[in-house]
């Protein structure tokens, strides 16, 4: 794929590759791989906010906190013995 570049945009661009030391096609793939890092990056941290709100509007929730207690203790047993503990009653 070709990619024509004009004016400022190229100048900026051969400037970076030089002080790079590359040519522009790396510089530009850098670039792109970077920007793409950080799209990522960003979307997760997007994601792990939301979650955060999410389970702090639970935990206000008393039915949630409640369905979450009896899992809690309906599981107990299965995973003290996953553990290799015993359950005292």
């Amino acid at each position: 794929m070709a990619i024509q570049l004009t004016g400022d945009l190229e100048r900026r661009l051969r400037e970076a590759a030089r002080k790079r030391g590359t040519d522009i096609e790396t510089t530009v793939a850098s670039l792109l791989a970077t920007e793409e890092a950080n799209t990522i990056t960003t979307a997760r941290t997007i994601r792990e906010e939301s979650l955060q709100r999410e389970f702090k509007e639970a935990m206000q929730d008393p039915l949630f906190i409640e369905d979450l207690t009896e899992t809690m203790r309906a599981y107990e047993a299965v995973d003290m013995e996953t553990a290799g503990l015993t359950l005292d009653a």
